[in-house]
């Protein structure tokens, strides 16, 4: 339900929308919000954030266009390549550095779903949203 109706209803996701991000894509929640977007919605690229090469290989097997592993030496560069024609809709289900990069890969009139934090949630002290990010919902 978390899915759908964050990705439909909060997220306004269509069939339009160019590009998906879902971070935590192999997970309970980002596996479901991938698969509606890809195989419900049709939309053109979506592409899962995950944390292992094995993970990565599951999304892709499930038909997810890209597969990103945020692991990975050079994934901010993969990331800027994988969306040229920048994010329509970016579920987040992690916050942190990776919401940080989202944010400037964002679309004109594009949507964020904040359905989760993961990054932060075993940190002391630690918020979701560093500095960056919050200056840049605010500002948009």
């Amino acid at each position: 339900m978390t899915a759908y109706f964050g990705l439909l209803k909060v997220g306004k996701a269509t069939s339009s929308d160019k590009t998906i991000v879902v971070s935590a894509a192999a997970g309970a929640t980002g596996s479901i919000v991938a698969q509606i977007a890809k195989h419900v919605l049709g939309c053109k690229t979506v592409i899962g954030l995950a944390g292992s090469p094995e993970k990565c290989k599951i999304l892709k097997d499930h038909g997810i266009d890209i597969a990103l592993n945020y692991k990975d030496e050079d994934f901010e560069e993969q990331f800027i390549k994988a969306t040229p024609e920048y994010i329509d809709v970016y579920f987040d289900n992690v916050g942190g550095k990776i919401l940080d990069l989202s944010l400037d890969r964002m679309a004109r009139d594009g949507r964020i779903v904040t359905c989760g934090a993961i990054s932060s949630y075993n940190s002391n002290g630690g918020t979701a949203i560093s500095a960056k990010s919050y200056t840049r919902v605010v500002n948009i």
